[in-house]
């Protein structure tokens, strides 16, 4: 897994997201690989399970916009796209000391957060969500 900031994102549209690597170099993040390497996972692994508690199997291709997931909720919240290797972008909270033993910190970044899975529905994408 390859992990960057989620600072790191310059763009994202229709056909994926262009983000910069450690190096500075600009890489790219294509939607339709994701798709189709979303659609071998959750047949493969069936760990996802729908709102009935059911698992998902047997997805098509064809039949989801899915590119990877999310987790508000983490300690680090990140989005991870189905690439090979799998790419994590991860807001890395930089707490104030009086906000160590709650929570309060994630309201700073929760805009971050939003406007990327904002842009991803937008553009006839989605991520699952993990938390």
């Amino acid at each position: 897994m390859l992990v960057f900031e989620i600072s790191a994102i310059i763009k994202i549209n229709e056909d994926g997201i262009t983000y910069l690597d450690n190096n500075g170099n600009e890489q790219f993040i294509d939607f339709h690989e994701c798709r189709r390497n979303w659609a071998e996972h959750v047949n493969t692994s069936g760990q996802y399970i729908t709102w009935d508690g059911e698992p998902i199997k047997n997805i098509a291709e064809a039949d989801t916009t899915c590119v990877g997931k999310r987790d508000w909720f983490s300690a680090k919240p990140y989005y991870e796209f189905f690439t090979k290797p799998i790419v994590r972008f991860e807001i890395i909270p930089k707490r104030k000391l009086w906000e160590i033993f709650n929570r309060r910190w994630v309201h700073r970044y929760y805009p971050q957060f939003h406007a990327v899975q904002t842009k991803i529905d937008e553009l006839g994408w989605t991520t699952f969500d993990m938390g």
